[in-house]
């Protein structure tokens, strides 16, 4: 029956790309309170959300429109896309579990978890009073932090899914501060800390025991007895979003700017260590891709996950619209920061409207992205999507 349940959906698939790919749907789009002039949108998105070596293939997130979002395993020797959940689900916000025995996603704000070995896909049932979860992060196979509102406030905390009832625990919370973005590495737990006065970077041992919540950024010491990271006060506290760390000494963080442009989002990148933190680059996205500025609407269902700049220890990787004027061209491009040489190198030629985004970096360094536009033929012998991803050295 499942087997015929994903035929039935292919075969609405193929008749969805009869126009064939290259072709996205593309309708037209005018942005009268911009005063742009009418252009063409191609409104489907296909970009790839993670890569397991050990099966060697690959996932992918196709956008049919706002409300359609589909998960695909995709083999890249044969080029053919298989369903790996059920249409039913709108999975965002994809992650591998650490030893690659299966993969979650956030479905309908619930926490969705299928294991390889397992038929169907867990869902995790949080018996608390939280929403608005995101951030979700795996320590191991069994237990995960995520970050997730509870009254008025952001808080961490940790959850055990070993047994049939999940556990919760609460890691960080308090009623005048936010706990966001939690970061995972080895036993360290990082994340950012928000009240009316500043922004820190707080660095945690994790453990089973709750974090005391007052503690302040001078109580906080490593071995060597050095303050951990930093404070910010004035224009960047309240702008520090989307921490990330490649390794226990090493992060990054964007803060958002004033906007460049009338019609883009605009960051700043920065790197961060142990005793400082350091302004890399800007960047700009087009704010269409993000807000509804008219009809029909072209937002990615996963807003600005798929943009995030990728880290390595020695490149960032980033989407950029490099216009110098507020033209009517939402085109997006992948580029390369250089940390030796400082120097910024365009990897894509992006045309007009086309969209660059949702970087893969692979195990032997290559880069594997998607986008709009990305060619999609349909298998002659079942009618699979046959899909061709751009790789690049």
């Amino acid at each position: 029956m499942l087997a015929l349940f994903y035929l039935t959906r292919l075969k609405n698939l193929r008749n969805s790309l009869r126009w064939g790919f290259t072709g996205h749907f593309c309708t037209i789009l005018l942005l009268s309170c911009l005063n742009w002039p009418t252009i063409i949108w191609s409104a489907e998105y296909l970009y790839p959300v993670g890569y397991n070596p050990k099966q060697q293939l690959y996932y992918l997130l196709y956008q049919n429109n706002l409300d359609q979002l589909q998960l695909w395993s995709w083999d890249p020797t044969t080029k053919i896309a298989f369903p790996a959940t059920l249409s039913s689900f709108k999975p965002a916000g994809f992650q591998f579990l650490p030893d690659f025995s299966g993969f979650s996603f956030i479905d309908h704000g619930l926490i969705r978890v299928k294991f390889y070995d397992r038929r169907l896909i867990k869902t995790i049932e949080l018996y608390a009073p939280l929403v608005n979860l995101n951030s979700m992060v795996w320590q191991d196979s069994h237990n995960f932090c995520l970050c997730a509102q509870f009254r008025d406030n952001y808080g961490i905390f940790q959850v055990n899914i070993a047994n049939r009832t999940p556990q919760v625990t609460t890691l960080l919370w308090s009623p005048d501060s936010d706990y966001l973005y939690p970061q995972i590495v080895d036993s360290q737990l990082f994340c950012i800390k928000k009240d009316s006065a500043q922004s820190t970077i707080l660095s945690f041992e994790l453990n089973s025991a709750p974090i005391d919540p007052n503690l302040t950024l001078a109580a906080l010491k490593s071995s060597d007895g050095k303050l951990l990271f930093c404070s910010f006060h004035d224009q960047l506290r309240p702008n520090l979003k989307f921490l990330k760390f490649i390794n226990a000494s090493q992060g990054f963080f964007l803060t958002q700017v004033p906007a460049r442009r009338p019609s883009v989002v605009s960051f700043d990148c920065h790197s961060l260590t142990l005793i400082e933190a350091k302004f890399l680059f800007s960047f700009d996205l087009p704010k269409a891709y993000f807000g509804d500025l008219g009809a029909p609407d072209i937002r990615l269902h996963e807003s600005i996950l798929p943009f995030l700049p990728r880290y390595t220890p020695e490149k960032i990787y980033f989407c950029t619209q490099n216009l110098k004027t507020d033209a009517p061209d939402l085109r997006v491009d992948l580029y390369s920061y250089d940390f030796t040489t400082t120097k910024i190198s365009q990897l894509t030629q992006a045309r007009v409207n086309q969209l660059f985004c949702g970087l893969l970096v692979l195990p032997d360094s290559q880069l594997c992205c998607g986008g709009s536009a990305i060619p999609i033929h349909l298998d002659d012998e079942w009618g699979l999507p046959k899909i061709e991803l751009p790789f690049l050295t």
